[in-house]
């Protein structure tokens, strides 16, 4: 076995803490938009979080499949430090890939803007609802796609 490592190993630890910067980051701006995110700082940070680790592991996936080897060697390297930042990560990580990618098999054969539209609102809905504890509203359809678009957005080139 080779002791050479993965050159994606050191973004694959970093993803949670990278994920959860952006989520503080995040924080002001949409905190302008909804004074609940203002007052929910702790849930806001944590699924933001886990949003992004959620694109961070579909990207990975984009990134080095068929390699399933590598894949499952990284994933593991990012759920070890996921366990590490928050002993629910892995149960709220599971509850958003069914979410959103349930949205997503919905659209899987529509082009690819709507697939993207799809993944963003998906994304952030699933985000917003879970900071707020209830379901959407109308009006905070838009706030929520804003969320995903700029976590996608955020994240797209961490493999990079």
């Amino acid at each position: 076995m080779s002791t050479e490592k993965d050159p994606l190993e050191k973004q694959a630890r970093n993803l949670v803490i990278g994920s959860s910067i952006l989520s503080i980051s995040l924080h002001r701006s949409f905190s302008q938009k909804s004074t609940e995110i203002e007052r929910n700082f702790d849930k806001w940070e944590f699924f933001v979080t886990i949003a992004g680790v959620y694109y961070g592991v579909a990207g990975l996936a984009v990134k080095v499949l068929p390699d399933r080897n590598r894949y499952d060697s990284l994933n593991a390297a990012i759920h070890e430090s996921l366990d590490v930042w928050n002993r629910d990560g892995r149960r709220a990580l599971s509850d958003c890939s069914r979410v959103v990618n349930g949205e997503l098999l919905a659209v899987q054969h529509a082009d690819p803007e709507t697939r993207a539209r799809t993944a963003a609102a998906s994304l952030g809905c699933w985000v917003l609802a879970n900071v707020l504890s209830r379901k959407l509203n109308q009006n905070e359809f838009d706030v929520a796609a804003q969320i995903g678009s700029t976590i996608i957005i955020q994240l797209d080139k961490w493999w990079s």
